[in-house]
């Protein structure tokens, strides 16, 4: 039996249940957004789109599979204060007998759901089944950054679950959802994106899509302007592929630079090699884009590091191994 993969991800969910043969999951996400995307205090439920809740608290996390009634055992949960509360007055925020934080709920509105399915846990193989770190960072840039992106032909590369491809979608963007040709992830992402629909304000193509796929045969792909890309970095050979992949996009879309934004967590392992605590996959990603000049003779790229001190609009632990990149991809002179 392969080892199994588990996001940490769903540390920070309230696990509803299950959903069908395949064992996937229902999980409920707390999120706010910026008082200028028009849905102040917001939340994203993981779970039926019947199912009603009341009372944000974002500052709480409930590992899986334990529910507010423990049974008398007291549990420690993670709590942090980094969450976004801009705009609250003195006196506004207030806090239950558990020390949370209750939030002030927009009166003039009803709480939004955000329905998605997903699995606790994978083989490698089917990862794409899992919320990651990556996209909720995807997701939080997204949201502070939604001017940017509304009204723009959005490509999202291994989109999974499609949490990513749906915040954008809310902010505005026209999506292109993809991932490998895998039933499976696909069917996932297409129920998610129906689920949804009346939450949608750009539309939402699901579509299978490798990186080594020939891209000049893909016509759907001719108005992209900007890529996301979350936690697809833990694969030296997925990492060359997906740096050929950006030079054949490049090559193929209308526009003269295509911006890529990708979010990735720093996996540290120890090494006899190195005799040191290492990040591999987050080593070799960087060094393949140093030397892209040297391998790609008609294109060039700039890197920049986005920093990652914006608002935080999702309750999850945002990790200092988190990387959050904005690679620029242009003609060479």
């Amino acid at each position: 039996m392969s080892d199994l993969i588990c996001s940490e991800v769903h540390t920070f969910t309230h696990q509803l249940g299950e959903e069908g043969e395949t064992g996937t999951r229902l999980a409920r996400f707390m999120f706010s957004t910026p008082p200028s995307l028009g849905r102040e205090w917001t939340s994203l439920s993981f779970g039926p789109s019947e199912l009603e809740f009341t009372g944000i608290r974002r500052s709480r996390s409930i590992p899986v599979d334990v529910g507010e009634d423990s049974g008398g055992e007291d549990i420690e949960v993670p709590r942090f204060t980094s969450l976004d509360c801009r705009g609250l007055g003195d006196g506004m925020v207030e806090y239950d007998s558990d020390g949370d934080m209750d939030l002030p709920r927009n009166k003039g509105g009803e709480d939004k759901q955000l329905v998605v399915e997903h699995k606790l846990a994978t083989g490698l193989g089917e990862v794409g089944l899992q919320v990651w770190r990556g996209s909720l960072v995807l997701a939080d840039y997204l949201l502070e950054n939604h001017q940017q992106f509304c009204g723009k032909n959005v490509l999202e590369v291994g989109a999974g679950t499609a949490v990513a491809a749906i915040v954008a979608s809310i902010c505005g963007a026209n999506v292109l959802a993809t991932d490998i040709e895998n039933k499976e992830v696909l069917e996932l992402m297409e129920k998610n994106v129906e689920r949804n629909h009346n939450l949608l304000i750009g539309d939402v193509t699901v579509k299978a899509l490798n990186f080594n796929t020939d891209v000049s045969k893909r016509d759907d792909l001719k108005n992209i302007e900007i890529v996301l890309a979350g936690d697809i970095i833990y694969d030296d050979d997925i990492t060359e592929d997906f740096i050929r992949f950006m030079v054949n996009l490049h090559n193929k879309v209308s526009c003269d630079s295509l911006k890529f934004i990708v979010a990735l967590e720093k996996r540290f392992v120890f090494t006899v090699a190195d005799l040191d605590t290492v990040a591999p996959a987050h080593d070799f990603f960087i060094s393949q884009l140093e030397q892209f000049g040297d391998n790609f003779k008609t294109c060039k790229i700039s890197t920049n590091y986005i920093n990652l001190d914006f608002p935080q609009y999702f309750c999850y632990e945002r990790s200092k191994d988190m990387v959050l990149l904005e690679i620029v991809c242009q003609i060479k002179d």
